[in-house]
């Protein structure tokens, strides 16, 4: 697991975006975890290969992307489905990798959003 403080700047209506690689038909998953003051306010889940994940390229908005070239083994951007509401101040985000289910690969998140 791993956690960062951050500030929010002011109050109101959020999304989270995830940044990760996705290796062509593996799973990757991961949950994000989002508190303030303790308390949990958002969590989601990403990395699975049954998700719609924002693909390079060209690659539009699709579980799984091929290119002429190959499979779809970028980084991708995944989440922004559900709103949530932050109060202004302190908060933490939780990256947890927990068990996933095969066929499975490392795990490489390189932003949340």
């Amino acid at each position: 697991m791993a956690e960062i403080a951050f500030t929010v700047p002011e109050e109101g209506q959020y999304a989270l975006f995830a940044r990760y690689a996705c290796p062509y038909m593996h799973n990757v998953a991961f949950e994000v975890v989002i508190q303030q003051g303790g308390r949990t306010v958002h969590s989601d889940r990403f990395g699975r290969i049954q998700e719609p994940k924002i693909w390079p390229f060209g690659g539009g908005i699709q579980p799984m992307a091929t290119y002429d070239w190959g499979g779809g083994d970028d980084m991708v951007y995944e989440g922004g489905t559900r709103a949530f509401r932050l109060r202004a101040g302190q908060a933490k985000a939780f990256l947890i990798a927990g068990p996933q289910h095969e066929p499975a690969a490392e795990r490489q998140v390189d932003a949340l959003i």
